[in-house]
């Protein structure tokens, strides 16, 4: 049982490619574990009380509540049209949640971890974020996201304890009990805590009727991350849905990874004090990625640069939105380093890695058993010669990695298996062996063997690319009941991820155009035509 969160996400504006990639890859991760014939459950949203939110609405002549709603929407309705199928979106704005943060606070405010005091110290307003005097004169007293000057402030505000947890916490990373993907991010986070942990500001004071009021404060409102945080509570609160804590993945940015890694597990572990949450369990594992960036530049709306959802929806007009989930992951940040963007890189992914190496792999295979064995399914046969111990070799530690929230090994283990096989045609030769009747019985085994190993890689690839592979499945005679993926169940088990591990029914249909190139009169070929002469 899993359940896979992102972050809920800012409505100040539109949602953009990092928005879609984080939660592509918590879909990936939870398609997966479904597939696996684990249940797992999918969260998502808005986060919809900072004051940047209302900063917009106002300048866009909007009522809050009325831009929040609008821009909710419109990550809603990015989201479905990229497949991403979460099983609840939540917005912060919704009773559910209000309810549930100031059950929190109230808690808290008993038990001494939140306490009325003065804050007076350095602001990101970009990140709505308060900076010690350390990280501030380290960046310059600059935003290290943006660059903007930090903000001076002296408000009178409530503080949560954090200085109280920093051992726990430590302790948490040390030993794995709290996992941090990629290593390097937990290193940053242990340098970090070796500095101490002071207390944080966990309000404001309140400017406007946006915003959850602190209990018995009404001149207070939550500080929106601290807000935040408790989405991933407000939503499975209900007797139903509290099977699915504590959190196996939360995949966030890594310029939130502090929120998610010190304050959120610090807040749990002072909840745990109470009687209601006395035995929360705390998260499993967080996985900070990394930025995207545009042909080696930082994204910015100001230089025209910016990956916008329209940009991502023209590439699955032109390519399959398949191929745009398969870049995002194959391509994306997933590790420490940023990633970039590039119409070409898209384009020559898409010809490569799908429709030269896939696709050519699905329809050279296929094609055969149309010609050689009248589209019925080829015979096993011993003595074929197929690496198979190979092949399942890159199926377990693929399996071994994703469960690990690597998703990118998804793509790296399918072409694997691919090129496996495209070799072993290669140097077999069935198409050669094929004219000499005699040869016929063997030439099936082969042919087995070859359609074995694209069942086993296309289940790899599915959770990135359902609608192609489901069209794979059609013609090759398998069905993994993928009609259930969106409400918690699970379908296939372990025995379908073995060799020979599930049943086929009927024949064999001939996949020549899997993952047609892109004519270069198409409009997004121009692009990268364009960008092509420009590098």
């Amino acid at each position: 049982m899993a359940y896979i969160t992102t972050p809920v996400y800012y409505v100040n504006d539109d949602p953009h490619i990092g928005h879609i990639y984080t939660t592509v890859v918590a879909d990936v991760l939870c398609r997966w574990y479904r597939l696996s014939g684990e249940p797992a459950f999918l969260l998502t949203g808005t986060d919809e009380h900072a004051a940047k939110v209302v900063e917009a609405a106002k300048n866009r002549g909007f009522l809050t509540s009325e831009w929040a709603r609008s821009k909710s929407k419109s990550f809603k309705d990015a989201f479905h049209g990229f497949n991403i199928l979460p099983s609840d979106f939540i917005r912060t704005s919704e009773t559910r949640h209000v309810e549930q943060v100031a059950a929190c606070m109230r808690l808290l405010l008993g038990s001494g971890d939140i306490y009325r005091g003065e804050y007076e110290g350095w602001y990101d307003t970009g990140q709505e974020e308060y900076v010690s005097e350390v990280k501030a004169r380290q960046f310059g007293y600059a935003s290290p996201i943006n660059r903007k000057p930090l903000v001076r402030r002296k408000e009178s505000c409530f503080f949560f304890r954090l200085s109280a947890y920093g051992g726990e916490i430590r302790e948490l990373i040390e030993t794995g009990q709290l996992r941090i993907y990629p290593g390097v991010r937990k290193e940053e986070l242990l340098t970090r805590l070796e500095e101490g942990l002071r207390d944080v500001p966990c309000s404001r004071p309140r400017a406007d009727d946006w915003g959850i009021v602190v209990p018995g404060s009404p001149d207070q409102t939550v500080y929106v991350w601290i807000d935040a945080l408790v989405n991933y509570l407000s939503a499975i609160n209900t007797r139903e849905r509290r099977r699915w804590w504590p959190p196996t993945h939360q995949i966030v940015g890594k310029d939130i990874l502090w929120f998610h890694a010190v304050i959120w597990p610090a807040m749990l572990l002072a909840l745990r004090k109470t009687q209601p949450f006395s035995a929360l369990e705390l998260p499993q594992a967080v996985h900070a990625h990394s930025f995207w960036v545009r042909d080696g530049e930082k994204m910015s709306k100001s230089m025209g640069n910016f990956v916008s959802v329209d940009v991502l929806r023209g590439l699955g007009d032109a390519y399959g939105v398949d191929s745009v989930r398969f870049f995002l992951v194959a391509a994306g940040p997933h590790g420490a380093s940023d990633a970039d963007f590039s119409m070409r890189r898209f384009h020559e992914m898409h010809v490569s890695a799908l429709a030269n190496t896939v696709g050519n792999c699905c329809s050279r295979v296929t094609t055969m058993i149309e010609r050689f064995c009248d589209n019925r399914r080829p015979e096993k046969r011993d003595g074929t010669g197929f690496p198979i111990a190979r092949v399942t070799e890159l199926i377990e530690e693929t399996r071994n990695a994703v469960a690990k929230g690597d998703v990118a090994a998804l793509v790296s283990g399918a072409l694997a298996v691919f090129r496996v096989t495209d070799s072993y045609i290669h140097s077999a030769e069935p198409f050669r062996l094929a004219r000499e009747p005699s040869q016929r019985g063997r030439v099936s085994g082969m042919l087995h063997d070859a359609l074995e190993a694209i069942r086993l890689a296309s289940l790899l690839l599915w959770p990135l690319m359902p609608e192609r592979m489901q069209t794979l499945w059609s013609a090759i005679g398998v069905d993994y009941l993928t009609q259930t993926m969106g409400n918690g169940s699970s379908a296939p088990s372990d025995e379908h991820f073995a060799w020979g591990g599930s049943r086929f029914e009927g024949p064999v249909a001939s996949l020549r155009t899997l993952f047609p190139k892109v004519d270069s009169a198409d409009p997004s070929s121009a692009v990268v035509a364009l960008e092509t002469r420009r590098a």
